[in-house]
C-alpha cells in the first residue's frame, strides 16, 4: 500500500484510497481478506477510529465486507445488491409499552445479516394495522423486491396477500408468527415446549390458580402457546383453578394494556392468592403489573410469567418468569433461509428453536428448555 502521511485530505479518505488501491493493484479476489485493522493501524501510524471509518466508507460502497470474528473481506462487487423487504409491526423507544427488548434487537440481527449477504433491508412498519400490512405487502411486490421477512399480524385478513407474494415468486420468509394456512418457511420458536414449561414451573410453586390471558390474532404461535399451558395443567394432580382468557383488542400496545389491566382488576376481586397470571407476550403483562402495582397486591401472593422480555421496571423482589425467544438465531436463520431461495434452492425449511426459561432467584436458577 502507498504512503498516506504528508497530504492535506483527511486521513480516513486517504487509508481507503490506500486500501481500495490495494485490492485493485494485487487483483484481489471476492472474499480475499485485507489485512487487520492492528496490521493497518501499525502500517500508517493512525488511530482505531480511523481504520474503522475508511472500513465503513468501503464497506457502504461495496468493496468490503465483515464477518464478525472473523475480519473484513473484499466483497463481489460486480454483483447487484441483494434488496429484502422487512415488514414488522413497530420500532418504538422504551418509554412505550410495545415490546421493544423485542422487535427492536431483532431487526438488528436481520440487518447485520443481511449485510454478510450483500443485501440491503427496505424496512415496513404496520403498526399492528392489517390493512398497513397488505400495503406495504403490494409495495414490496411492486418494487420486485429479492425476499420478504414478516412478521405477520394479519390472520385471515392478508393471506391473499401473502399468496400475492409467492404467486410473484418472492420468496417468503415468516418469523415468530406463522400460519398453517400459507405453505412456506418460517423460523420460530418452539411456543408450545416453551409455555409447557413454564406453567410447570408456576405449578411447582404451590399457586391456587393459574390465569393465561391469551392473544387475538389466532395465529399458529399462539394457539401453541395455548396448548402448552393446557398440557401442563391437565398433567398436574392436583386441584387448580385455572383459565385461558382472549384478549379482543388487536395487538397494539396501549390497547392490549389497558384491556389486561381491566381483566386483571376484574380477577383480582375473587381469586384466592397465591396466584400466577401469563401472559402470550409482554405488552399485556404491563397493564397486569400496573394493576397489580396500583391495588397494593403483595408481591407473595403472585407470580408473573410471560414470552419475551418485558420493559416494566418491576419493584423489590417481584416473581416473573421469562419465556425467551432466541432472536439473534431467529434473524439470521430468516436472512440464510431467503438467501438460499435467491440462489435458487427450492426446499421449503420450517426452523423450530428451543425457548429459554428465565426464573427470577427468588424462584431458581436459569433453567433451559
Amino acid at each position: 500500500m502507498s504512503n498516506i502521511d504528508n497530504m492535506r485530505t483527511p486521513k480516513y479518505i486517504r487509508l481507503k484510497e490506500s486500501i481500495r488501491e490495494y485490492i485493485d493493484t494485487n487483483d484481489m479476489s471476492p472474499d480475499s481478506q485485507i489485512p487487520s485493522r492492528n496490521e493497518l493501524i501499525r502500517t500508517y501510524g493512525v488511530s482505531d477510529v480511523t481504520v474503522r471509518k475508511a472500513i465503513e466508507e468501503l464497506t457502504s460502497e461495496g468493496y468490503l465486507y465483515s464477518m464478525q470474528g472473523k475480519g473484513v473481506f473484499v466483497a463481489d462487487r460486480k454483483a447487484k445488491p441483494l434488496t429484502i423487504g422487512l415488514v414488522i409491526s413497530h420500532l418504538r423507544g422504551s418509554d412505550d409499552i410495545y415490546d421493544t427488548n423485542f422487535m427492536t434487537p431483532l431487526t438488528h440481527y436481520i440487518e447485520d445479516e443481511a449485510h454478510r449477504y450483500n443485501a440491503r433491508i427496505l424496512l415496513c412498519l404496520d403498526n399492528y394495522n392489517p390493512e398497513l400490512e397488505r400495503k406495504n405487502l403490494r409495495d414490496l411486490i411492486e418494487r420486485e423486491v429479492d425476499g420478504i421477512i414478516i412478521y405477520y399480524i394479519g390472520g385471515d385478513n392478508n393471506l391473499d396477500a401473502l399468496r400475492m407474494v409467492q404467486d410473484a415468486g418472492i420468496p417468503l420468509v415468516m418469523m415468530d408468527i406463522h400460519t398453517d394456512q400459507i405453505d412456506t418457511d418460517y423460523v420460530i420458536t418452539d411456543n408450545l415446549a416453551g409455555a409447557y414449561h413454564c406453567t410447570k414451573h408456576m405449578l411447582s410453586l404451590g399457586l391456587n390458580s393459574i390465569i393465561y390471558l391469551d392473544g387475538c390474532d389466532y395465529s399458529a404461535t399462539t394457539r401453541n402457546r395455548v396448548q402448552g399451558y393446557t398440557k401442563a395443567i391437565r398433567e398436574y394432580q392436583l386441584p387448580i383453578t385455572s383459565h385461558i382468557i382472549n384478549l379482543t383488542a388487536h395487538r397494539t400496545g396501549v390497547e392490549f394494556d389497558e384491556e389486561a389491566y381491566s381483566i386483571t382488576k376484574t380477577l383480582i376481586k375473587d381469586i384466592e392468592p397465591p396466584f400466577g397470571i401469563f401472559t402470550v407476550c409482554t405488552s399485556p403483562l404491563s397493564g397486569v403489573w400496573r394493576c397489580l402495582n396500583e391495588c397494593r397486591i403483595d408481591q407473595s401472593e403472585y407470580v408473573l410469567a410471560c414470552f419475551d422480555e418485558p420493559i416494566i421496571h418491576t419493584a423489590g423482589e417481584v416473581r416473573l418468569i421469562r419465556v425467551l425467544q432466541p432472536l439473534e438465531e431467529i434473524g439470521r436463520r430468516c436472512v440464510r433461509i431467503l438467501t438460499d431461495h435467491i440462489e435458487g434452492h427450492n426446499e421449503i425449511q420450517r426452523v423450530v428453536l428451543p425457548a429459554q426459561i428465565c426464573l427470577p432467584e427468588t424462584l431458581q436458577v436459569e433453567a433451559h428448555v
